[in-house]
């Protein structure tokens, strides 16, 4: 079976460009396979719970037995991801499928829409228990109209209302519309991930397990068309999808041991993981780590002297108030969630790209060269503004990095080489040790996935002038139990108003918002006191930024 790359031609991005990153694409005509194969294979995984060995084996028979554009759909339904295709942002409001819902099945009201899952816990089950009639459904639907129509469909809805309109048509073709709800809800626990698959399929094609990291993949399905092809390939080219390179987290007493003629300290910047690609053609544009083209959301990008050559430069786009003075990460992740939405040059803040390496240069592939090569040509090439602040004592350059309020430090191997997708030992990151807050409860969010049945995450706020007021959620540091136990507390009213200690490691204003960065969940404080925003600034050093925020 042959593949193609890209996305159809009229495809264009939030911003308005032609889309240009790069992945293979299954061949839609040759599909055979219906939503009935998908709902069958997730309700063999419901039944087998946690055991993995039976569903290796069902995943084998099935590129075994199926051709592969109905594989490519079934790694993708097994998987958390469910419904998306590699480097295509879905954003799939749940809304847009409780009106879709409410119009088919109820009274054509959203409430009506979530009837099933006031009912029956979550929508998903309810829909498979009523099993209600579709309007217009013939029979199951095939997976060339799910996978290559409709959902491609839904990626370029711009409105909540457009996504609504394309559920309300899936729904009325499909005698199984559970299977609808649960492609964007994902409220089923099949307890099977990217690394399970990624062996079975490296053992079907004899593959080594490093195997999907050293190619350009990116992705599980991606991973399996290069396999099932052949048409794979080991270098890296502009706007190819590719992994992230990630670091490991390391502490102080490790950092201790590590010297400086062997590793590099580099400052952590408080920003949005970005690539910069450019293919010789003129066209630079920036991809966000989840693949998103971003390009339309960053004027400040026409602001440097790009090289004329084809590159791929790895950076973080860091926001600053035009006194120089770093200001919330939430400033930027606002502009790159609304790209194509927002006049970019509206937004208050201007945006630095902090360049830290160069996997692809004069369109040749070095990821293999040491780091302190990488990073030379960085230097050689842009203002010390657009470099990653480096230093060789890693002890001094930290302090110095939380002083200038950032994040804390990247410690890099000189030697090490660029490896995309995954964590890695020869990248550490060092932050400062997170500090406790007792917080309020002020609200219990049920969670999704495994966690559909359980509490996902409290939402909870800091006393601020005798009035408590909420700074973001926390949804880590709990076990299995504590969150069932959290939603059981919800369910019986006991949960709001409950005091529990957390961890932190910033606090930050946005407009009128507070917001604690990372927060983790340590346990219950029954006779605990919430503590105020001041103490919480105050921790970590942020007194100053306190008496201006109020």
């Amino acid at each position: 079976m042959s593949t193609k790359y890209g996305r159809p031609e009229s495809v264009t991005t939030d911003g308005g460009l032609e889309y240009r990153l790069r992945f293979p694409e299954p061949d839609w005509e040759i599909s055979e396979r219906t939503t009935r194969d998908i709902a069958a294979l997730w309700l063999q995984f419901d039944e087998w719970g946690r055991k993995r060995n039976p569903k290796k084996s069902r995943m084998r028979e099935i590129i075994q037995e199926w051709n592969t554009t109905d594989v490519y759909c079934a790694i993708k339904a097994s998987l958390q991801s469910r419904c998306e295709h590699p480097g295509i942002s879905f954003g799939v409001e749940k809304n847009a499928l409780y009106d879709a819902l409410g119009s088919v099945f109820g009274d054509g009201s959203r409430k009506s829409g979530k009837k099933f899952q006031r009912e029956h816990g979550t929508t998903t089950k309810g829909l498979r228990k009523a099993q209600p009639d579709c309007p217009d459904a013939t029979g199951p639907m095939p997976l060339n109209d799910l996978y290559g129509h409709y959902l491609y469909e839904l990626a370029e809805a711009s409105s909540t209302t457009k996504q609504a309109s394309i559920l309300e048509e899936m729904l009325r073709n499909c005698d199984e519309p559970w299977v609808i709800a649960e492609l964007v809800l994902k409220s089923m626990s099949l307890y099977w991930g990217t690394s399970a698959m990624v062996k079975v399929i490296n053992s079907e094609f004899d593959l080594d397990n490093g195997w999907k990291r050293r190619r350009v993949a990116g992705s599980t399905v991606s991973h399996f068309l290069y396999a099932a092809t052949g048409e794979s390939r080991d270098d890296l080219q502009p706007h190819d999808r590719h992994g992230t390179m990630k670091a490991n987290t390391t502490s102080a007493s490790k950092v201790a041991k590590k010297t400086q003629e062997d590793w590099l300290a580099q400052y952590k910047y408080d920003g949005a993981r970005l690539f910069i690609h450019h293919a010789g053609d003129g066209d630079v544009r920036a991809y966000s780590g989840g693949h998103k083209d971003v390009t339309a959301a960053l004027p400040e990008l026409d602001d440097i002297d790009w090289p004329d050559c084809a590159f791929i430069f790895d950076c973080e786009a860091t926001p600053y108030d035009e006194d120089g003075n770093v200001v919330p990460f939430e400033n930027i992740m606002t502009r790159l969630t609304r790209v194509g939405k927002v006049d970019a040059d509206k937004f208050d803040t201007d945006v630095v790209f902090k360049i830290f390496d160069c996997p692809v240069w004069h369109g040749k592939d070095i990821c293999e060269r040491k780091y302190t090569s990488r990073f030379e040509i960085v230097k050689r090439i842009f203002h010390p503004d657009n470099v990653a602040r480096t230093g060789e004592d890693l002890e001094t350059t930290f302090h110095r990095s939380v002083e200038d309020q950032h994040e804390g430090l990247v410690i890099k191997t000189k030697d090490g080489a660029y490896i995309p997708g995954g964590r890695h030992p020869h990248w550490l990151k060092w932050k400062p040790e997170p500090e406790t807050l007792e917080v309020e409860v002020l609200a219990v969010i049920r969670g999704s996935g495994k966690h559909s049945d359980r509490m996902g995450a409290l939402k909870v706020g800091l006393n601020h002038e005798g009035t408590t007021i909420p700074c973001g959620r926390v949804g880590t540091g709990f076990s299995d139990k504590e969150r069932k136990e959290w939603w059981i507390r919800y369910e019986t009213g006991e949960a709001m108003g409950q005091v529990i200690e957390i961890e932190y490691e910033d606090i930050q204003q946005t407009g009128k918002s507070w917001g604690l960065r990372f927060p983790r969940y340590k346990h219950l404080r029954p006779e605990g006191d919430v503590d105020t925003v001041e103490r919480a600034a105050r921790l970590i050093g942020r007194d100053d930024d306190y008496k201006e925020w109020v």
